[in-house]
């Protein structure tokens, strides 16, 4: 049996029916079907350095029999990482030191949209009926590595600050795990930690206490398509002078303020022109600090969170 194949009086038959089908559909609901990209899918970090904290000052799991945390994640810390609302599927720790894993690998992990900035008491915790359970079982992890947990489910980031809550049920202790930390704002997680009581997430008991110092995390979700200037350097420094150098030419829409102090700018600054490869700083103070705050904002209304990089001068 030989295949039917459409001639040519057919193929022009079925694209005015396929262009009358399109009209239609807009004549009803008021628009032509829109073809786009998937954003790109990526990781986002959250926090750097070497710095680490172990034992009993350790998050999100303490060396205690249990361990309840939550920690907060500001909007301008996630988008630093260059991600932006949208599914999260996969979320990290960095493990230097396992310690004795099978007393602390049960967990079972939330996540949250917040408006919350901080913890500002000790009872002040985010209502497991503001959180979603995204995983329940068992970690598994290797020293001076990324500890990964596949989400259950994707969750719907929103765009604004999230927080990450661990409870960890597995009774027991030895020797403890470390993570690899930051430093956040004040403040920004709270834990409650003990060898004989194990928390209700539905109603914590008053916390052990609260921590500005916080694991580095890690997010897979999708990433900004405004990529601000990046691997900043400084170079020609003196008392009351230096030069910071981009590492590419600068795109459009880039703008910088210089301050004295490690807080994101609440204003606009000056406007970086368009192919700069450097810009010079000048009336500096000697022997000082300064934060370079730059950002930049791109017309599709992505981007638009301060980074800074931080120099200090040499005394004249």
């Amino acid at each position: 049996m030989k295949e039917k194949v459409l001639d040519s009086k057919s193929n022009m038959y079925f694209n005015k029916m396929h262009i009358l089908l399109a009209c239609c559909l807009y004549l009803l609901t008021g628009y032509l079907p829109v073809y786009s990209q998937d954003p790109t899918i990526g990781t986002i970090q959250i926090g750097s350095g070497t710095t680490t904290i172990t034992g009993s000052n350790a998050l999100p799991v303490t060396n205690y029999n249990y361990t309840y945390s939550q920690q907060i994640v500001s909007a301008s810390e996630y988008g630093a990482g260059l991600g932006v609302a949208g599914p999260i599927t996969k979320i990290r720790y960095y493990v230097e030191n396992l310690g004795t894993l099978s007393v602390w690998d049960d967990w079972t992990v939330y996540i949250g949209n917040t408006t919350k900035t901080e913890f500002t008491s000790n009872t002040d915790w985010i209502p497991l009926s503001e959180l979603t359970q995204v995983f329940s079982g068992t970690i598994t992890a290797t020293a001076n590595n990324w500890l990964e947990i596949t989400l259950d489910q994707p969750f719907n980031y929103t765009g604004g600050n999230l927080v990450v809550a661990v409870d960890e049920n597995k009774a027991g202790w030895s020797s403890a795990p470390s993570f690899r930390s930051y430093t956040s704002t004040d403040n920004a997680a709270i834990v409650f930690r003990s060898d004989t009581q194990n928390p209700d997430p539905t109603d914590p008991p008053t916390a052990t206490g609260r921590r500005n110092q916080v694991p580095q995390l890690q997010f897979e979700g999708p990433l900004t398509d405004c990529i601000p200037p990046i691997n900043l350097q400084h170079d020609d420094i003196s008392a009351n002078e230096v030069e910071i150098n981009f590492e590419n030419a600068i795109p459009s829409g880039v703008e910088y303020v210089l301050t004295t102090v490690n807080t994101p700018p609440t204003s606009g600054g000056v406007a970086i022109a368009v192919g700069t490869e450097s810009v010079t700083l000048t009336d500096l103070e000697e022997n000082t600090t300064y934060y370079f705050w730059y950002k930049r904002t791109c017309e599709s209304g992505s981007g638009d969170f301060w980074l800074n990089y931080s120099f200090t001068t040499i005394c004249g």
